[in-house]
This record gives C-alpha cells, structure tokens and sequence, in this order.
C-alpha cells in the first residue's frame, strides 16, 4: 500500500508495537489473526489520512493551481483477478493435500487452520484434553509436511 519497503517496514514495526501495547485488550473471541489484521488496516488508513493532510498543507502554500493533484497511480486495496486466481488455486491445493489426511487428522487441520479455532476450542469439541489436541496437531502437521515433500520429489 505504501509502495516504499523501507516505509512499510516501519509501519509494520509500528503496527506491532500497537498490538503489543494493546494486547489486554484482545479476546478469544476472535482469531488472532483477525485482530491484528484490523490494527494494520486502521493504523495504515490514519497514516494515509495524515499523510494526505501534511500534503494538502504544505501544496496550500504552493501554487494555487495544483493544490491537490490527482495521483496518477492509486494502490488498490483489493486483490487483482490474477492474484485472486493464484489464492483460489493455492486453497484448493491446500484442501487437496489435507484431504489425504486421515479423517481424525483432517478434522484437526481443519478446524484449527481453517476455522481458527483454538486448542482449548479444539479440546472441548472433539472432547480430547489439551495435550492430545496438540500432539496430535503437530502430527497432522508432519504428515502434511511428509505428503507435500513426497509430491515435490515426484516433480
């Protein structure tokens, strides 16, 4: 959105400094993911609103004719049809190798990564303590390494 890395890193810096700041205020109501994606979006829009103000008042003072200049360029917020394709096609791929899972492990990988739940949510709905739901997330997650390794050494 900046089209500047260097800018970007910074915000992104900032944007974690604000959830680290801020993270009583987090729930499990929502994923993490979610929240601290809503922190980046609000605090890249207050960086542009004030970008925009320092621009419309140092170009006040220039010449009146050129006082808010249209960009020529302005950064979309939404995926592209081609970005949106190669997701699309990455999901399935995703969903493709999952399901060679057994079915346990699939439930697994599927309520945790594509649900967001959490291991205590995890633990309550397939009525498992908390220390099998992980174990036997982080096998699920070997054998998904195992099955993606083994398709790229057929390739």
């Amino acid at each position: 959105m900046t089209g500047d890395e260097s800018y970007a890193d910074d915000l992104t810096i900032e944007v974690f400094t604000k959830a680290f700041k801020n993270l009583h205020q987090f729930t499990s109501d929502f994923a993490f993911s979610t929240w601290l994606y809503k922190i980046a979006i609000n605090h890249s829009i207050d960086h542009f609103r004030k970008k925009n103000q320092n621009n419309f008042l140092s170009n006040s003072t220039a010449d009146h004719k050129n006082l808010n200049p249209i960009p020529e360029d302005i950064p979309s917020q939404n995926p592209d049809p081609e970005e949106m394709l190669i997701n699309k096609q990455k999901i399935d791929l995703i969903r493709e190798v999952v399901e060679r899972l057994k079915p346990h492990y699939r439930t697994l990988i599927e309520l945790r990564y594509f649900n967001e739940l959490s291991y205590d949510e995890i633990s309550k709905q397939m009525q498992l303590p908390l220390g099998t739901v992980k174990v036997q997330l982080f096998r699920a997650k070997e054998l998904l390494y195992n099955i993606l390794k083994t398709s790229q050494e057929k390739i």
